[in-house]
């Protein structure tokens, strides 16, 4: 984590002293010549360059996400360790006798698992943002783990759950899924020479998380009570997500067909003053 966050650093400070500066100065240049072209072959080369361009400014959107997203990874961690070492003491203390307010304890924890549970959530967005996943340390490894840490004899400080139900299992493997769908990056496809590829590619990749979010809306729709409203709350964050990349995704679509249609038309228009 140390390493990705120092090279993430160097990368973010090259962009913003090197880089960004001279694709400035580049189109600067570039329109200054511009008399020395063919309009269509000017329009050609200014158009990869807005290009290169635009792909600075998304990479550096990146890096700054994951950035942020290793920054959240950092206080998780942070956070965990703390919790581990207050029970880790606590269980010392009970192991020679000495007198605990389990009641306290009991609550405080309970506190602690809410946190963590934000904090994993927290996690889970900026990763779908920095389209990057942490492989290392699963959240739910983490509660789990913490949950078995014993107290006392024959005492946990949160009684294990409920196995799940099959059905809500199923939810929570299209979950995966869905999730899954949304670090595929909208405009991945966008640099196809192939105009028609890019949008038909587009269009079915909004369609499978489409289909995913019906299957899950049809799955929460079969649950009992208790397993409903956790159901409901994972469907509201990943709507939220879905609808935000449907509406990038048509922006994207809608401006290649009109960078399309600009190139076409420039290119008849060169043609009939040939012609003539």
């Amino acid at each position: 984590v140390e390493e990705v966050s120092v090279r993430l650093e160097e990368l973010l400070k090259l962009v913003e002293t090197e880089c960004a500066p001279e694709a400035n100065a580049l189109c600067s240049q570039f329109e200054s010549i511009r008399s020395s072209f063919f309009q269509l072959e000017f329009d050609r080369i200014k158009e990869k360059l807005r290009v290169l361009v635009l792909q600075l400014d998304r990479l550096v959107d990146f890096m700054a996400k994951r950035k942020i997203l290793l920054l959240r990874f950092k206080e998780f961690q942070k956070f965990v360790k703390d919790a581990e070492d207050t029970l880790l003491r606590t269980m010392h203390d009970a192991s020679i006798g000495a007198e605990i307010d389990m009641h306290r304890i009991t609550n405080e924890m309970n506190a602690v698992f809410d946190r963590l549970d934000n904090l994993g959530k927290e996690l889970t967005a900026c990763q779908l943002d920095a389209n990057m996943m942490i492989t290392d340390m699963s959240v739910v490894d983490v509660l789990n783990r913490i949950k078995n840490i014993s107290l006392d004899v024959g005492y946990t400080v949160r009684e294990e759950p409920m196995e799940p139900s099959e059905c809500f299992q199923e939810f929570f493997d299209v979950s995966n899924q869905l999730e899954g769908a949304f670090c595929t990056d909208i405009n991945t496809c966008e640099h196809m020479d192939d105009v028609v590829e890019f949008i038909t590619v587009s269009m079915e990749n909004g369609k499978k998380e489409a289909e995913l979010m019906v299957r899950l809306n049809t799955i929460a729709g079969n649950l009992a009570a208790h397993e409903k409203a956790k159901a409901n709350d994972i469907l509201s964050k990943l709507k939220r997500i879905m609808d935000k990349r449907q509406e990038v995704r048509r922006v994207t679509v809608e401006d290649c067909i009109e960078r399309s249609l600009v190139i076409l038309t420039q290119k008849e228009e060169q043609l009939e003053a040939i012609i003539e």
